[in-house]
């Protein structure tokens, strides 16, 4: 963490192995991260401490583990903070999605697959290739090979221009 008052830096939460794809929850208030114990090469990929974990920010020294599916990595919130969505595995092609109560205390359901093939054939030391938009869709990088087996979706891909701009007039510049 930065304090912006101070400038100082201080480590947050647990150290890991695979620091990168921590995420905010949408109201601030939790953070969810891939957790691996395990340093680069060891054999035990498996480890029960492996996999995805929660956090409430500021850190008071709580973390709770997502329901285990396999390797477990890239989280991401959904729009409204009630559900996490994760990576089981990168040989899957899918994705897991959980619903997290994070009120009065942390419960989480039993973590469902998805049919979504947005991982990008990414595995878990590299930057997510996918997202969770407002509206609850996903967006996502999919092997161009994979066209032909994705029939039937949509294929577009929508740009947008003078984004900038538009951002300039919705969000002013203090």
């Amino acid at each position: 963490m930065l304090s912006t008052e101070d400038k100082k830096a201080t480590p947050f939460g647990v150290e890991s192995h695979e620091v990168i794809g921590s995420v905010f929850s949408p109201d601030g208030r939790w953070i969810a991260y891939a957790f691996n114990p395990n340093l680069p090469g060891s054999a035990s990929v498996d480890s029960a401490n492996r996999g995805v974990y929660i956090q409430p920010f500021p850190a008071t020294g709580a973390r709770y583990q997502v329901p285990k599916q396999q390797i477990d990595f890239h989280p991401a919130w959904g729009p409204k903070g009630t559900e996490l969505f994760f990576v089981p595995t990168a040989a899957s092609d899918r994705l897991a999605a959980v619903i997290v109560t994070t009120q009065p205390s942390v419960i989480f359901g039993s973590a469902a697959s998805l049919p979504a093939r947005v991982t990008g054939n990414r595995i878990n030391n590299q930057t997510r290739a996918w997202d969770v938009l407002p509206d609850g869709r996903f967006v996502g990088l999919i092997d161009p090979s994979e066209t032909e087996s994705l029939a039937g979706t949509s294929s577009q891909m929508r740009v947008v221009l003078n984004w900038s701009e538009e951002l300039k007039a919705k969000v002013p510049v203090r």
